[in-house]
């Protein structure tokens, strides 16, 4: 999940190796939760759910919200996608407070790396001491490390069921 054009589906595609889910320089075009199992390696299944945008606003009746919720209290692990070149907005930042509050397992990529880096977002990160992966999706650089991250996770979460 992330903002905006920040590479979500992108990172989708990179991380399953083809196009599973559409991505283009159009902002918000996923409109609704898109899920899709996918094969990571060789008989590793995980199922992926990319969120539109993050949108955390608390009124009666958000229906996107609330489907969000759901997807986030089922999720093994959520990828937070950030854009390099720009720091945390308030609604990262209260997304990030609401994951750490829930105690909900997750990760921040901070994807457009060769475009640049901004260094008071990895200050940010660093200071709220999240998990995270430089990665550039367009190039793939950074991709192996997350996918050792992720597998790392999930074989944890196996053995402890």
């Amino acid at each position: 999940m992330g903002r905006r054009n920040v590479g979500k589906s992108t990172l989708i595609n990179c991380l399953t190796n083809e196009e599973v889910s559409s991505a283009n320089e159009t902002s918000q075009t996923i409109t609704d939760l898109l899920s899709r199992r996918n094969k990571l390696l060789p008989r590793k299944i995980f199922v992926t759910v990319d969120i539109p945008t993050i949108d955390f606003k608390d009124e009666p009746g958000n229906r996107k919200k609330d489907r969000t919720n759901n997807v986030l209290f089922k999720s093994d692990l959520i990828i937070l996608v950030l854009d390099a070149r720009i720091e945390l907005d308030v609604k990262e930042t209260e997304l990030i407070t609401y994951l750490q509050k829930k105690k909900l397992p997750f990760v921040a990529v901070v994807n457009k790396i060769e475009m640049g880096t901004n260094a008071a977002l990895l200050t940010e990160l660093e200071a709220l001491e999240i998990n995270y992966f430089e990665v550039s999706c367009t190039e793939c650089a950074g991709i192996e490390a997350l996918k050792r991250e992720l597998f790392h996770h999930l074989k944890n979460l196996k053995n402890s069921e």
